[in-house]
């Protein structure tokens, strides 16, 4: 048990270090103040900042993906010299379909290269990756740009000239509960943080290029939810591909033994707490014992780890046998299994085989459905890779990947090799 706890816990804190670009705490940054209270975005221009986490009423702009505001902040760290960074407020579409303020930062690399020539291949203006992060939490403390963080790739990405966009989802941060792993809300999010780099007021940071969305964890979860939604919500943006690292795509399947395990019981609670946020007609109490409904007070207090270490801690079952045996939790359930990709799209697809939150056999499972379904997709597996440790196992074939789609190659299928 104790392994398990250390292992989950670790999770948690790679979830945040994969958080590709994630800005300076809030109470810190080091962007350019006017004495009004304004940032300048070198080398001109000049973005209105309030307390970019209380998104003003009504909210400004007209479409998701216009930036609110903007403040410079110190950049990730392993960012190489010369790179840049935001912290950024955008509107977005929530999980009701009403418009929404969503957080997040921007990652400019060093090169000054102008963004029309700057792409590789065939491609004309400057690449970006827009970053889905990992499960963090439901609190609002648990936002990945509130904390400086680094990750497996970014370095590499940001030295070929690539810009990083990053995320903290709706609800993560900003008003309103977090959706937790309902694909919709997360993958709209992901796309117009893509948008933002696409019209950024600084030059250095726009990003008109091809499209990379990636995604560890729930950010797999949210980055394959982005592939089937990219074509109807944001047909402009030129999406060259989609990466998925451990992601859950099977969650009727997890369901019971998530409910069964006191370590993964911190997960059923926080999966609790985020689908009553977005589904009305679902109340946790249907689905987890008096022992994890005393917990949701803290979901909305702490982050994952956190949230794990009391649930262990109760020494009781968190959630009931079966939560699927209520039919509204099952609907929902299975409404935020990811469908399969848009045939023609290049989805890869990494797993490690001694995964302990998402296992192998499930994520082999969701490439032989794709496959079937026509989807573009490849799976990459590392036999000896965990959870947390696949980013950095799959770092080169990824970088290897989103190249070959910059280029203009065509991508292989899986299931034909």
């Amino acid at each position: 048990m104790r392994r398990l706890l250390r292992h989950a816990t670790v999770l948690a804190v790679l979830a945040v270090v994969a958080a590709a670009c994630a800005g300076a705490d809030g109470d810190g940054n080091d962007g350019d103040r006017a004495g009004d209270g304004r940032v300048e975005l070198r080398p001109s221009t000049t973005v209105a900042v309030a307390d970019l986490y209380h998104p003003p009423s009504p909210l400004p702009g007209s479409a998701p993906g216009d930036l609110i505001a903007a403040e410079a902040i110190e950049p990730p760290p392993g960012a190489p010299a010369g790179a840049r960074a935001w912290r950024v407020l955008y509107r977005s579409t929530g999980v009701d379909g009403s418009p929404v303020g969503v957080t997040g930062i921007v990652v400019a690399p060093p090169d000054s290269a102008p963004p029309d020539t700057a792409a590789p291949g065939p491609a004309a203006g400057r690449p970006v990756v827009t970053w889905a992060h990992g499960t963090t939490g439901v609190a609002d403390v648990c936002a990945p740009s509130r904390r400086p963080t680094g990750s497996a790739w970014l370095a590499e990405l940001l030295g070929r000239g690539f810009v990083i966009v990053a995320t903290d989802y709706e609800g993560l941060g900003t008003p309103g509960v977090h959706p937790y792993l309902v694909g919709e809300s997360a993958a709209r999010s992901v796309l117009d943080a893509a948008r933002v780099a696409a019209a950024f007021p600084d030059p250095s940071a726009v990003a008109t290029g091809p499209v990379i969305v990636a995604g560890h964890s729930q950010g797999g979860h949210a980055a394959l939810f982005a592939a089937t939604l990219a074509g109807e919500y944001a047909p402009e943006l030129p999406v060259a591909g989609v990466i998925a690292v451990a992601p859950p795509t099977d969650l009727p399947d997890m369901a019971a033994p998530f409910a069964g395990s006191p370590v993964l019981g911190g997960f059923v609670v926080t999966i609790a707490v985020g689908f009553a946020a977005a589904y009305p007609e679902l109340d946790p109490a249907d689905v987890l014992t008096p022992a994890g409904v005393a917990l949701t007070d803290a979901v909305h207090e702490v982050c994952l780890d956190e949230v794990i270490a009391r649930a262990v801690a109760a020494g009781e079952p968190i959630a009931v046998d079966d939560p699927l045996a209520v039919s509204a939790w099952a609907r929902r359930v299975r409404e935020n299994v990811p469908p399969p990709t848009p045939a023609g799209l290049p989805v890869l697809v990494l797993q490690g085989g001694r995964d302990p939150i998402v296992p192998a056999a499930i994520t082999r499972q969701y490439a032989e459905r794709a496959c079937a379904g026509r989807s573009t997709i490849e799976l990459a597996e590392y036999p000896d890779a965990d959870h947390g440790a696949v980013l950095v196992a799959g770092r080169d074939d990824v970088l290897a990947w989103i190249e070959a789609r910059l280029a203009g190659d065509r991508p292989a299928r899986w299931c034909e090799g």
